[in-house]
């Protein structure tokens, strides 16, 4: 998703909302925990990377370098995102939009925006043709596979259909 932030196609990202939002009268969802971005906020994103020693000597200096568009000798290791310090971003980006929604109600805009760019294969992910019987070349079907991926370990899989913050964003 860090490429698709870099080539301009991901302009919006999905949160789960914690704890979820229980239902009060008449189906309407209530205590709604706020959100934790506002508009015109600037959320630093965290990546993949490594660093690498320019210079000799006493001019010696650590660069960071990327995983994310890197082109470059073999990098046989990359660090985790989640260990990326905040001096080491290089992407920021400005909240232009926060609202809650269900996680069902993604439109084929909306999973375009979060950086789909064709459709893919429900069953396995892979882009058309994937071979299988019953492919789904839907963006919004590659978007549910990414989100499972990613969600459905933390209990919050597409069929729950958690309540979400779909958080709008431009690069800063």
């Amino acid at each position: 998703m860090v490429q698709a932030i870099l080539d301009g196609r991901k302009t919006q990202t999905r949160r789960v909302i914690k704890p979820q939002p229980i239902l009060c009268e008449d189906g309407i969802a209530c205590l709604f925990r706020p959100a934790n971005y506002s508009v015109g906020d600037v959320l630093w994103v965290r990546e993949a990377f490594n660093t690498t020693t320019k210079g000799i000597g006493f001019n010696a200096y650590e660069e960071y370098i990327y995983k994310a568009g890197y082109k470059g000798e073999d990098i046989s290791k990359w660090r985790p995102s989640i260990h990326m310090p905040r001096e080491a971003a290089r992407l920021f980006l400005r909240v232009t939009d926060v609202q809650a929604v269900r996680l069902c109600q993604i439109t084929e805009s909306d999973a375009r925006a979060e950086g789909i760019t064709n459709g893919g294969c429900l069953n396995c992910g892979e882009d058309e043709p994937c071979g299988c019987a019953n492919p789904k070349p839907d963006p919004v079907d590659a978007f549910v596979y990414l989100w499972d991926s990613l969600n459905a370990k933390r209990g919050f899989e597409w069929e729950t259909n958690p309540w979400v913050w779909r958080i709008s964003f431009k690069r800063d």
